[in-house]
């Protein structure tokens, strides 16, 4: 994904699920620039899992699990790795620095992938964890062992604190700015939607001024019926997402959009947004709806509207539930 420069909070992707069970694979030797390391590691679905702890220990990182953030957060040398509890989302932090703990200039990046409670430890995919801190991993299969390379520090790791008040006072920043914004829309002209599911109905507004590319292409493809009985293909606890006419999120219409965003729109609950890949420039048909605030979305998703009716629906969408219909009201235009 694209780094950007923006306001960070992510507490709210953070959650929890039940322990798991996993294989063993203690014969798999795991090496530190040539140093053997006891790891215990772990085999789930093909993904080698160690412990959190153990692998940010083999590899030189500062870390801590931060109750309030549901999570643990490692630091190395000017990088930061947040690994919520359970979640897909890991966050990397770039350009850290006492000197500027006080300007908006941290950049961050969104990496996937999936972290497993086992035996009441978190577990992290080791490659993908080794290869955030822009460490290199290699498997040597002849000798059942994993060899990792450390990247060599250009600046001493900073400590824990001085990235929190980082994240806090960005957090801090975005939520003043969440509130002069929504004051602002109420100014702003809107076309209403209905969304019509299973489960209720959902009123939504666009705002065609602020994101004309966005808010058009989402038009064109409500006229066609493009999204009648397409299904909700993500449900977790803070976001719904649909518009995928092949249900699992990978398609889309024939026609991609660059990214577009607007100070004034920001990924608060019953934000409406397009979905994407890594690629900016990749949004089709797929739209989210948030449940909670998601402000790390902020700047690289394009938000083009917000509910206005409905949250309660939105809240009791599950998995497979359908989008019966999405059509315009007569004369609804603000």
């Amino acid at each position: 994904m694209k780094r950007i420069v923006i306001l960070i909070p992510i507490i709210i992707i953070m959650i929890f699920s039940n322990t798991v069970f996993a294989y063993s694979a203690d014969s798999l030797k795991i090496f530190v620039d040539g140093k053997e390391f006891e790891m215990k590691p772990v085999v789930i679905e093909g993904t080698t899992m160690v412990s959190v702890r153990d692998v940010f220990n083999a590899v030189g990182v500062r870390f801590e699990a931060i109750s309030d953030l549901k999570a643990v957060l490692g630091v190395k040398g000017d990088k930061a790795v947040l690994i919520p509890y359970n979640s897909k989302n890991g966050l990397v932090i770039y350009g850290l620095s006492e000197k500027e703990l006080f300007k908006d200039l941290t950049s961050y990046e969104i990496k996937e992938f999936s972290t497993k409670n086992i035996n009441g430890r978190l577990h992290v995919p080791l490659r993908t964890v080794v290869q955030l801190l822009e460490d290199t991993v290699s498997y040597d299969l002849t000798k059942k062992a994993v060899n990792i390379t450390t990247k060599k520090l250009e600046q001493e790791s900073i400590e824990i604190k001085t990235v929190l008040e980082i994240i806090n006072n960005q957090v801090s920043k975005s939520k003043a700015q969440a509130d002069i914004n929504q004051i602002d829309l109420s100014k702003e002209k809107s076309v209403v939607l209905d969304i019509k599911t299973g489960k209720g109905d959902i009123k939504i507004e666009v705002y065609p001024e602020l994101m004309p590319v966005t808010v058009e292409n989402f038009l064109v493809l409500v006229k066609n019926n493009f999204y009648d009985g397409l299904s909700y293909h993500r449900v977790e606890d803070w976001v719904i997402q649909g518009g995928d006419p092949k249900g699992d999120g990978t398609g889309g219409s024939e026609k991609t959009i660059k990214l577009e965003t607007n100070e004034k729109l920001l990924n608060l609950r019953g934000a409406v947004a397009m979905a994407r890949s890594a690629d900016p420039d990749s949004a089709s048909s797929q739209f989210y709806i948030l449940k909670k605030d998601a402000s790390w979305l902020d700047g690289q998703y394009a938000v083009f509207g917000r509910v206005v009716d409905g949250m309660e629906v939105i809240d009791m969408i599950e998995i497979g539930d359908k989008i019966v219909d999405v059509y315009i009201p007569d004369d609804n235009q603000n």
